[in-house]
């Protein structure tokens, strides 16, 4: 047996040899000896990652871009539409009072209604009858009691105008605390100036407010009338609607019953649903409105006995 020593020499030829041949084999797999110590592929990776972060800001630009692009065109889209709608109301309102003879209930600072005298003839659907609005100074709700009246509805109140402060009719407490004390139930309504939602839930507020120390058992009426200047209230039919809707839950919110007060004309080509009873003004013994209705006032001229003069008479209809 022959046995071969290493020396230092030839170990130190091997190694020389071995990391040349390492280097050949790097060279071959295009890996370059500028990756052979860690400095380098941490500058390498360094690198790397700066790439990943522009690509990221890129994108987030891009993404941010598209949305603005997005809902910039929503927008615009919106106005244009909003601008449409205005132009097609102010002409429907043009058509409107042009076209139509309009009978709107006409109240001053205090209005109640009561039972319609007997000698009216009127065909109605139910025979539960109800009640007259009206224009009054003072009321003797005793004879109104006796004369058979089951509920009156009283005007609480109304502004000044657009933006106006809110004021209660002179006589509103005194009628309400002598309805209550004969023991004839109550509803109210209040005639509106409101040119927002958020004016119509402030007014609403501020009704349940004053009434909360009386007894109000039947809805609180939305009443709008102002047609002849609706144009200055900057108010889509949409608008209008949803203003009252938002008037009416916030009433049915506080626990009251709502409706909304108008005549047979803007009923059926202004106001849309409000998902609401409706109180229909149409002075006529045999209305035509297709639409539902749980009340209806038919005239302004009616007598009862415990009001003197002319009333507005209304009936009301019971499930």
């Amino acid at each position: 047996m022959i046995t071969i020593k290493e020396n230092k020499k030839t170990k130190k030829k091997l190694k020389e040899e071995d990391k040349k041949l390492t280097y050949e084999i790097l060279k071959g797999l295009n890996i370059g000896d500028t990756l052979s110590n860690e400095e380098d592929i941490e500058k390498e990776e360094v690198k790397v990652n700066r790439k990943k972060i522009l690509f990221l800001r890129k994108e987030f630009v891009y993404l941010f871009l598209v949305l603005f692009v997005i809902f910039g065109g929503y927008s615009g889209a919106r106005i244009l539409l909003w601008s449409n709608d205005a132009r097609s109301t102010e002409k429907q309102i043009e058509k409107i009072n042009n076209e139509v003879n309009v009978e709107e209930v006409k109240d001053t600072s205090e209005t109640i209604i009561v039972n319609p005298p007997k000698e009216e003839k009127v065909q109605r659907e139910n025979p539960y009858w109800d009640y007259i609005k009206m224009n009054l100074i003072n009321v003797d709700f005793s004879k109104l009691k006796s004369a058979g009246v089951e509920f009156v509805i009283i005007r609480i109140g109304s502004s000044t105008g657009i933006n106006g402060e809110n004021f209660i009719d002179s006589k509103f407490i005194q009628n309400i605390k002598n309805a209550n004390s004969v023991g004839i139930p109550v509803g109210v309504y209040f005639y509106s100036y409101a040119n927002s939602v958020d004016r119509a839930i402030s007014d609403a507020k501020w009704i349940i407010e004053n009434i909360k120390d009386y007894k109000v058992e039947l809805p609180i009426a939305f009443d709008w009338e102002n047609w002849g200047s609706f144009n200055t209230y900057e108010l889509s039919f949409f608008g209008l609607t949803n203003m009252a809707k938002r008037f009416m839950d916030t009433v049915k919110a506080s626990g009251y019953d709502a409706m909304l007060y108008s005549s047979k004309t803007y009923l059926e080509n202004i106001w849309m649903s409000v998902d609401y009873p409706v109180w229909l003004a149409h002075y006529t013994k045999n209305t035509n409105y297709a639409g539902d209705y749980s009340y209806w006032q038919i005239c302004s001229n009616g007598r009862v006995d415990g009001i003197n003069g002319d009333v507005d008479i209304d009936i009301r209809y019971i499930d």
